[in-house]
């Protein structure tokens, strides 16, 4: 009785893998009991490792993990493409997707959709605040609290190299989105959902708002225009316009200032005072960095669309159309492309006039302000039926 030379492992509560070539991986299990045969005699090694498992497969380094000699739990992770109203978005962390759900940065993902973010490290909490709604996660909790009330979330709030991340379903707590992935191309898409309605026979797809079009063949050209142009240009654009100027328009957001000379020419000096002008409010009312980016390159996009347009002094432009295909503008047309950019964007926005003037206005962070150019003014009160002002078009969310 007699056998060849081997070593035969025994091994309690272990997993085993294949990588891509068909071969075991090596693990290490919270006991290993490996008996080495020979004949008449036997060696018994017993090693205690830590009460975590990690089996790494040569190709695949997937992790599975152990918490305890009973129950396992198997825990993948694969990071994923983020698609927010049809523009990718690169964040520090990636969404991910472990074990058939979808997760996000909550800070990341929560302002694009216009909120505030608050984290308390020692408590391990992080609030989202947008205009009445408040939404309040805790790592390792899967009860969120949604303006005081339990919501019961599909997983747990998670961190992950210290970025806090959350179940999609938890976006829509916050606006009306709707998500979907797409496992084949490994990506997550987060859009607003539109519902569309008719107005004078026309089916819009944000409030009320035809931007003036005359039938439903001039609105349809409209937005795929606007949404071609920020497809194209969005990520293109800066904060004052260059990549030079950006980082002094964020210096300002984080509390430089010019030095109030004119006279003073150099570059820093004054991009600083043209971020005075065109984005203080936005700062002085406390808007995130991220969402006064998001504002500026909007506006942007709306300015190039209507910058070489020809104005014939006489009244007659009114719509969008006019604007984008017949190459010609004045205030109303230019304040319906402006709209129908920022609409596209998920903003709320609107168009106040006079008997001579057209203004837009987008909302954001849960104040009004004037959009001109690439300036936003902010506005407390419209004056509507003093003098000759009347709403020329409706808030997209149907109220100021």
């Amino acid at each position: 009785m007699t056998k060849n030379l081997e070593d035969t492992q025994i091994q309690l509560n272990t997993i085993y893998r294949r990588n891509g070539k068909g071969q075991k991986a090596n693990v290490k299990s919270r006991f290993s009991v490996v008996f080495k045969g020979m004949l008449f005699s036997s060696i018994l090694i017993v090693s205690v490792f830590t009460s975590e498992i990690y089996a790494f497969a040569n190709t695949n380094q997937e992790v599975i993990k152990q918490t305890s000699a009973a129950t396992s739990e198997k825990v993948t992770s694969t990071d994923i493409k983020t698609v927010i109203e049809g523009k990718t978005k690169s964040f520090k962390q990636s969404s991910i997707y472990r074990n058939g759900k979808v997760l996000v940065s909550m800070s990341d993902v929560f302002k694009e959709f216009g909120a505030k973010i608050k984290t308390d490290k020692k408590a391990k909490t992080m609030t989202a605040t947008k205009g009445k709604t408040v939404i309040k996660v805790t790592i390792g909790s899967n009860i969120a609290k949604v303006n005081g009330k339990n919501y019961k979330m599909a997983v747990k709030a998670t961190s992950i190299h210290g970025t806090t991340m959350v179940p999609t379903s938890l976006v829509a707590k916050l606006a009306p989105v709707k998500s979907s992935y797409n496992k084949t191309k490994k990506t997550v898409t987060i859009a607003k959902q539109v519902s569309e309605v008719k107005v004078g026979g026309i089916s819009v797809k944000h409030g009320n708002h035809t931007y003036a079009s005359k039938n439903q063949q001039e609105y349809d050209k409209v937005m795929a225009k606007v949404k071609s142009a920020l497809a194209k240009d969005f990520d293109k654009q800066y904060l004052g316009m260059s990549k030079e100027s950006a980082q002094n328009y964020k210096d300002y957001i984080n509390g430089e200032r010019w030095d109030g000379n004119t006279a003073n020419r150099n570059q820093k000096n004054k991009d600083l005072k043209y971020a005075h002008d065109e984005i203080g409010n936005l700062v002085q009312n406390k808007v995130g960095v991220k969402e006064i980016e998001k504002a500026y390159k909007t506006s942007l996009v709306a300015t190039y669309l209507i910058v070489d347009k020809i104005d014939p002094n006489t009244g007659a432009p009114r719509s969008a159309y006019d604007a984008l295909f017949n190459g010609v503008t004045d205030c109303d047309s230019s304040a319906q492309v402006i709209i129908a950019v920022f609409d596209q964007m998920g903003y709320d926005t609107a168009i106040i006039a006079g008997r001579n003037h057209a203004d837009p206005f987008v909302k954001i962070g849960g104040d009004w302000y004037e959009v001109t150019s690439s300036s936003f003014t902010k506005t407390t009160n419209f004056n509507l039926g003093k003098g000759d002002l009347y709403v020329l078009a409706s808030p997209t969310s149907g109220k100021f």
